[in-house]
């Protein structure tokens, strides 16, 4: 028997095939704090997901399928999107994931960094960015562009396990910032309550 576990349920094979021969089995499923059936699916999966699946089912870009061959959730996926400005200057949008457990739900938050960089991305991070900078305002209107892609991907990724999911946006300064949420808000996203400094929107599944 090998040692593989279940995609979904994170359950061992071997542990689920002698609860099968028991006639007790252990169901491919998740329950909350309170013990509560969070979802249940019919089948354990243990194979590794296809190029097919990772591309199409969970926005995976091809160059990156390996890396993700036994992923559980989405949240481990980092979300990316590249373009090439008029300029030669590359510009990159990078979504993480991080899940934040409550009592009775578990919030899935997708936070985007973006560079525009000519030459090595290493040093690009460590340079601060300023609205009229390089690429200036192409490199805004790609952006918002991408974010609206990644509000489309991003339903698609979590669409079939159902937490809520939010994007976060804030900006390396306040200047920034303020750009972002004003251009943000035209494209539907929402503030959130009185604070300054970041738009917390939430996708539709």
């Amino acid at each position: 028997m090998t040692d593989r576990t279940c995609l979904y349920c994170n359950e061992s094979e071997a542990a689920i095939k002698a609860s099968q021969r028991r006639r007790d089995p252990i169901y491919c499923a998740a329950v909350d704090y309170f013990g509560e059936v969070e979802w249940e699916l019919a089948r354990h999966r243990f194979r590794d997901w296809t190029d097919r699946e990772l591309i199409e089912g969970w926005r995976v870009l091809p160059d990156y399928v390996d890396r993700y061959r036994r992923i559980r959730d989405a949240y481990e996926i980092d979300l990316v999107y590249k373009d090439t400005l008029s300029n030669g200057q590359k510009i990159e949008m990078r979504f993480s994931f991080d899940a934040y457990v409550y009592p009775r739900v578990t919030e899935i938050v997708a936070s985007p960094s973006l560079l525009v960089y000519r030459g090595s991305k290493r040093k690009a991070w460590k340079k601060e960015g300023k609205a009229t900078g390089p690429g200036g305002v192409e490199a805004f209107s790609v952006a918002i562009g991408m974010m609206k892609r990644a509000q489309v991907d991003i339903a698609s990724m979590f669409r079939k396990i159902g937490n809520p999911v939010y994007i976060e946006v804030t900006g390396a300064t306040p200047e920034l910032f303020k750009i972002y949420r004003a251009r943000l808000k035209r494209i539907g996203f929402i503030d959130a309550g009185d604070r300054d400094d970041l738009v917390h929107y939430k996708v539709d599944l």
